[in-house]
C-alpha cells in the first residue's frame, strides 16, 4: 500500500511539473505583452489643466508580436507525465499565437 501511495504521489508530482512547464511556455509571451501595454501612456498636451476640467479622447495602442513569441516547440523529453502521440516533438501556439491566428483569419 505504501509503494502504491508513493507511486501515486510521484505521478501527481510529474503531472503538476509538466502542467507548470507547459503553462509557463504558453502564457509568458502574453504577460510580457501586458507589461509593455501597461507601461505605455498617451499625452495630449503638456499644459496644466484648470481645476475640475476634464478632457476625453480616443486612443489606441498596437504592439507587434515577434515570431519567436507566437509558438514554442515541446518534445517528449521535456515531459515526465505527458506524452506527445504520434511524434517526438510538436510546435504549439502560445496565448499570443492563438490570438494572432484568430485575428488573421477574421481579416
Amino acid at each position: 500500500m505504501a509503494k502504491a501511495q508513493t507511486t501515486l504521489e510521484q505521478e501527481i508530482g510529474y503531472l503538476l511539473s509538466d502542467a507548470l512547464f507547459y503553462s509557463e511556455k504558453y502564457i509568458i509571451p502574453a504577460t510580457d505583452g501586458a507589461v509593455y501595454q501597461a507601461s505605455s501612456a498617451w499625452m495630449s498636451t503638456a499644459k496644466k489643466r484648470e481645476k475640475w476640467t476634464v478632457e476625453a479622447g480616443i486612443y489606441g495602442n498596437v504592439f507587434f508580436v515577434p515570431n519567436r513569441d507566437r509558438s514554442f516547440t515541446v518534445s517528449n523529453s521535456d515531459f515526465q507525465f505527458f506524452q506527445i502521440e504520434g511524434a517526438e516533438s510538436a510546435t504549439v501556439p502560445t496565448a499570443l499565437g492563438i490570438i494572432i491566428r484568430c485575428i488573421w483569419w477574421e481579416i
